[in-house]
């Protein structure tokens, strides 16, 4: 598997802002404190923001030399970072 330091950096920042979220999530339920829950709504901007810095690092990437190459890498990154931006809406 190819590894695109650009894009797995900001796959990177996705998943420590998600797992702020459900740590935030975890602290209310174990808490009982509401302030909690709005905690890990806010992160949703931040997991949004990593997201959106992925699709344009992916962009950039399929526009350097050989894209037909790392096209299956750059949609596996692509389909991962949609995946937890859905699933940060969802919790």
């Amino acid at each position: 598997m190819l590894i695109f330091p650009e894009l797995f950096e900001s796959l990177r920042f996705l998943l420590i802002d998600l797992q702020k979220q459900l740590q935030a999530i975890n602290d209310a339920i174990v808490e009982s404190d509401s302030q909690l829950l709005h905690k890990s709504l806010q992160r949703i901007d931040y997991i949004e923001n990593a997201h959106l810095n992925l699709l344009n690092r992916s962009f950039k990437a399929r526009e350097q030399e050989h894209p037909q190459l790392r096209q299956s890498t750059i949609q596996g990154y692509e389909h991962i970072s949609y995946s937890l931006k859905n699933l940060s809406s969802q919790l």
